[in-house]
């Protein structure tokens, strides 16, 4: 992984057995967290996503994600362990929200006891044990698991890319974040179907808007760089001259003249 994640407070372990859990709400959570199931099926919901995760799968749930969850066996039960990463959103980055297959089932489940033994001790040093063993049960879950597909098709993330084409904050981590997708797989995505970057193929929808803004209307070219997109006129005006070899003006003075 290319993102660092410091855990700056574990907030609780604990192990949960329930005949009737349910989450209809679609709410965040107030906390990351990574858990291992030890009986039973949940489904959870998120936008544009759906994870199943069961006995022998860690669970990663990043805080402030809504999401809603639906019981699929009688009786479900699972260890958890909560925690705070510095960045805020640093767990987002990772493949999280994730279903991952623990390879090592019960040097899972032993060391996840052994979290919450030393948990419920409460000894000064608690934080910085825990800690530890957060660390080691998420290397563990993203080296063993293999991660649920995003189930999203990729015309549906270009579509929305050219439906928000003259939002000037879209960017890579942005669909990243919405879409539940590695930076590298929405790469190979993007690519596969426009042969282009995302960053190249956001870029060349923002100036072939430009340029029919630039042929068919009157508008300035401040009020072009906004609806394209671009975060101002001088960075338009930049982009476009070196894809096109002209400023704007001379673009569109050369357009209505042919």
């Amino acid at each position: 992984m290319q993102n660092d994640l410091i855990i700056k407070n574990v907030v609780r372990a604990y192990y949960a057995e329930h005949l009737a859990w349910e989450r209809n709400r679609f709410s965040p959570r107030g906390a990351d967290a990574i858990v291992l199931f030890t009986e039973g099926k949940i489904e959870y919901h998120f936008e544009g996503k759906t994870l199943t995760a069961q006995k022998g799968d860690f669970l990663l749930l990043p805080a402030n994600l809504p999401y809603s969850g639906r019981k699929l066996a009688d009786k479900c039960a699972f260890f958890v362990l909560d925690f705070e990463c510095t960045p805020r959103d640093a767990f987002e980055r990772f493949p999280a929200p994730a279903v991952l297959k623990a390879e090592n089932y019960e040097s899972a489940v032993l060391r996840f006891s052994d979290a919450i033994k030393t948990w419920n001790e409460q000894r000064s040093d608690v934080n910085f044990k825990m800690k530890a063993y957060a660390y080691r049960l998420i290397c563990e879950a993203l080296r063993d698991g293999a991660v649920q597909k995003n189930t999203v098709p990729v015309d549906v993330i270009v579509e929305y890319i050219a439906e928000n084409i003259g939002d000037p904050t879209l960017c890579v981590g942005d669909l990243c974040r919405k879409f539940f997708i590695s930076e590298s797989q929405l790469r190979r995505n993007i690519q596969r179907v426009t042969h282009l970057t995302p960053s190249e193929y956001i870029l060349t929808l923002r100036l072939n808007r430009a340029k029919n803004e630039l042929s068919y209307t009157d508008r300035s070219i401040k009020e072009i760089a906004a609806r394209c997109g671009f975060s101002s006129p001088y960075y338009f005006s930049r982009c476009f001259s070196q894809e096109t070899g002209m400023s704007p003006l001379a673009y569109r003075k050369n357009s209505r003249s042919v």
